[in-house]
Order: structure tokens, then sequence, then C-alpha cells
């Protein structure tokens, strides 16, 4: 929800490689969490929430609080159970090695878990940040990208609404509310102003 209001928030102050980034994150929470519940038999949000934590604690590798990290580090993995040097393959995600196996551990090859297109909007958006995209190094801002920006919106919080709970979807006040954002939506996109001309 916090990514949400700050994605509406850069939406509305025009500040799209900010959008495009919190966008980015809202993508990758879905997917993860996607995950998480997909193999939720294998308790994968241990893995998930210790890998991250293991991540801090190699950044901090060097740096003064280190002890300080490594100390949080441990408490941690003992609270959950399990040995200090549980985290086996580093790369980002590694930490679903335990449930799925596959060749690469990449963001990529875990989207094509849930959906092969999800990957597709990341690796837009990633361009768009990183000014790979033609018109982000133009500096052109055409109705059709920020009515993508809008729907992607749209589309990974109902998509993540229903990872979370499907239930949202049969309360009447819910299905009213995605039915006027999209009837929104669809007016802006599709403005056309009327001017007489004399």
């Amino acid at each position: 929800m916090d990514y949400l209001q700050e994605a509406l928030a850069c939406l509305l102050s025009a500040n799209y490689n900010a959008l495009a980034c919190l966008i980015r994150i809202m993508i990758e929470n879905y997917v993860c969490f996607s995950l998480i519940k997909k193999y939720k038999k294998y308790d994968l949000w241990k893995d998930w929430y210790i890998h991250g934590c293991y991540k801090a604690l190699r950044i901090a590798a060097g740096e003064p609080y280190h002890s300080k990290t490594e100390k949080v580090y441990k408490s941690i993995c003992d609270d959950l159970n399990l040995p200090y040097d549980y985290i086996k393959d580093k790369g980002s995600y590694g930490w679903v090695r335990r449930a799925i196996k596959l060749k690469r551990y990449t963001f990529k090859s875990v989207c094509a878990l849930i959906d092969e297109n999800i990957y597709k909007d990341f690796e837009w958006l990633s361009s768009y940040i990183q000014n790979n995209d033609i018109l982000a190094k133009q500096q052109v801002v055409l109705m059709e990208l920020l009515a993508n920006f809008v729907y992607q919106i749209y589309f990974y919080t109902d998509k993540m609404i229903a990872a979370y709970d499907s239930r949202y979807f049969k309360r009447v006040y819910y299905r009213q509310l995605r039915n006027d954002l999209l009837l929104s939506i669809d007016k802006c996109i599709n403005f056309k102003e009327n001017i007489d001309i004399y």
C-alpha cells in the first residue's frame, strides 16, 4: 500500500522515472508474494526473509556497524530456528532454491513460474528507468505512455489483492470501486478536447 500511495503521488507530480521505479518494485513484490503463497508448504517466506537479512549482513561487511548487524541476523536465525549458514545460494532469487529447481535463479526465471508476461512489463520499466527507452531518452511523455503506467499500477495492485485474498473480489463495494477506476482510466486516456474553432 505504501508503494501504491507513492506511485500515485509520483504520477500526480509527473515524476515518471520514480513512478516507473515504484511500479517495478510493486511487480517484484507481487512475484515474491505469489511464489511464497504458491509454495507455502515449504514455508518459503522464511527463506525470503532470511535471504534479505543475509544480504543486509553482506552489505554491512567491513562497516563499523557490521557486528551489530551480525548480532541481529543471528537473533533472527535463532527466532526462525535456522542455522546461521542457512543461505546457500547468495544470488538474488536463490531463496527459492529449496522449493523450486531451476537452471538459473533470476527474476526472469521466477516470473515464468507465475506468468511470463510479467517479466516483459518489468523489462520495459527497467529500460525506461535506465534511459534505454527511446521515449525516455527524448523525454517524450505521450498519453499512451501515461496510460501504460496507470494501467500497470491498477493491474499489479489488482493482482496483488487477488493473490493476497481473492474474497475481496466478491464484495460489491470493491467490484464497484474497480469498475469506477477502470472507467476513469478509460475516460482520462481517451479524452478528446472539444474545441469549437470560429
